[in-house]
């Protein structure tokens, strides 16, 4: 078989295992080669880090400038030679970069930015990593076209980008907004080691006039959380809230939090909340959609948890950090999120089944690194959850499960997680979801008897008490499985890989 006759999607495949330099090369044989090597796939997926300016003046990666749309530019000491300006810029002046990542130290970034960027008429997506700018002259970022900007080090600047809709500054010093930039709707603070958090003293001006719906913030835990406080002041208008690592108190009863009336989610991490401050706080804002609790602590009165009443959130997600089997009150609620103990599942999901009724998705799961056994008998509770569509296991082993005790025709979805099943289990939840369209295995143990998974069989030899005999109206699929084998030999059970 010639290899000109391969499809082309096999050829792309191959030539994807080529180094830039060979790619370049093999490029050359011939015009399909060429576009088998330079597919849209590779150019709008492959992301090729340059060593500036030594890789700068080899012919090869200039022409893949002209043709790759992520990169990464890290400079060492020296600048860019004056023998190689010209040839650069007019490379730049057809590139197709979109997305591009500048590392090094202060002085030679600020040169690339102030003198290259704006040939770069295609950028949207640009990062920039700076050494050694703590104390330096602000880096002048000028660009009509980027709208995604991200400072990940102590980095003074000055932007001024009017198409810009997303920031995210980690560690970021010193910042100034043009006062054209106003369509900023995202805006990501990580202040890890700031001391002062004297960013929200340089950004304020700028945010006054923005657009601002997204605001994501990380705070150090037992901060007074100046830097929120002074962000939410300037952001009447937001939708999304997200806060890592701080402290509740202080906060919560923050006027300004109150009157967000806009807010339509609100994703809490590593947070400590007064359970009788939040329920005041959930009665003002009643716009508010979804929910997100991740690892928070709850003090005050446990027992009021159940008083936590809303009529507007619809969607939750809740990672128990504690032993609180209470649930609260959402009304409204269609979607369910929520890791816990092995332990607690049975009780959890009971009190879930009587007390949201109208739940259209729900997940279950234990936390990261944690697995356990889904008692038999706790797949009944759900009986009762008659609009119940989708379900999702994480991190569970269904085993010998009582999939007898529950009728849920509405299912048309369940998806398997970092979880183990055997195949007697697998047949007996299809019987139980008689409408079953799809079910998915994402990194699961597969175990005996595995004949049923059909893992390897055609359609056409398909086992007869296999999945896709059983229920040929259903979807199948898995990813990065793990299937249980029986060694004949040694009469061992012994774990297979399934892509």
């Amino acid at each position: 078989m010639n290899v000109n006759d391969l499809p082309p999607e096999i050829l792309q495949l191959i030539l994807s295992f080529l180094n830039h330099k060979e790619r370049l090369e093999t490029a050359q044989v011939c015009k399909r080669w060429y576009e088998s090597c330079f597919s849209s796939k590779f150019t709008n997926e492959m992301h090729i880090r340059l060593n500036m300016p030594d890789h700068l003046a080899e012919c090869e990666n200039l022409s893949l400038l002209k043709l790759v749309k992520s990169f990464t530019f890290s400079f060492n000491e020296s600048q860019i030679e004056p023998d190689v300006h010209e040839k650069f810029v007019e490379t730049l002046r057809n590139t197709k970069v979109q997305s591009l990542i500048v590392c090094g130290e202060q002085k030679v970034v600020d040169q690339f930015v102030s003198s290259y960027l704006v040939y770069m008429d295609s950028l949207k997506y640009l990062t920039i990593v700076a050494h050694g700018a703590e104390n330096s002259l602000p880096i002048k970022i000028h660009h009509s076209n980027i709208k995604y900007l991200n400072l990940e080090t102590p980095i003074n600047a000055e932007v001024e980008c009017p198409q810009l809709t997303v920031l995210n500054l980690t560690d970021s010093d010193k910042v100034t907004l043009s006062s054209v930039i106003s369509q900023i709707h995202t805006l990501i603070i990580k202040p890890i080691t700031i001391p002062k958090f004297s960013i929200a003293e340089h950004i304020s001006s700028g945010l006054n006039a923005s657009k601002l719906k997204i605001l994501q913030v990380t705070e150090p835990l037992g901060e007074k959380l100046p830097l929120i406080n002074l962000c939410l002041k300037y952001t009447p208008c937001l939708e999304e809230l997200y806060i890592d690592a701080v402290s509740f108190d202080g906060f919560i009863l923050n006027p300004e939090f109150g009157h967000l009336k806009s807010l339509l989610k609100l994703e809490l991490k590593h947070v400590h909340i007064d359970t009788q401050a939040f329920q005041t706080l959930l009665k003002e804002l009643a716009s508010l959609k979804e929910l997100c609790l991740f690892m928070c602590e709850f003090s005050g009165r446990i027992a009021l948890f159940d008083q936590l009443h809303s009529t507007s959130i619809a969607r939750f997600t809740w990672i128990v950090s504690n032993d609180v089997l209470i649930l609260p009150k959402f009304v409204k609620l269609t979607y369910l999120k929520i890791s816990t103990r092995a332990d607690l599942t049975s009780q959890l999901i009971a009190n879930i089944a009587h007390t949201f009724k109208d739940l259209e998705t729900f997940q279950i799961g234990l936390g990261p690194g944690l697995i356990g056994k889904l008692p038999s008998d706790s797949i009944s509770y759900l009986a009762s959850l008659k609009s119940l569509r989708r379900i999702k296991f994480e991190r569970l082993i269904l085993e010998n499960v009582d999939w007898n005790s529950l009728c849920l025709e509405n299912i048309l979805t369940v998806n398997l997680i970092y979880s183990a099943i055997t195949g007697n289990d697998v047949l007996g939840m299809g019987q139980a979801f008689s409408r079953l369209q799809r079910l998915h295995f994402e990194g699961c143990y597969l175990k005996q008897p595995t004949a049923v998974f059909d893992i390897y069989a055609r359609e056409d030899d398909a086992d007869q008490n296999g999945l896709r005999k059983q229920f040929p109206r259903c979807c199948f699929s898995y990813n990065d499985c793990h299937l249980e084998e029986y060694d004949m030999c040694g009469g061992r059970k012994k774990p297979g890989f399934v892509q």
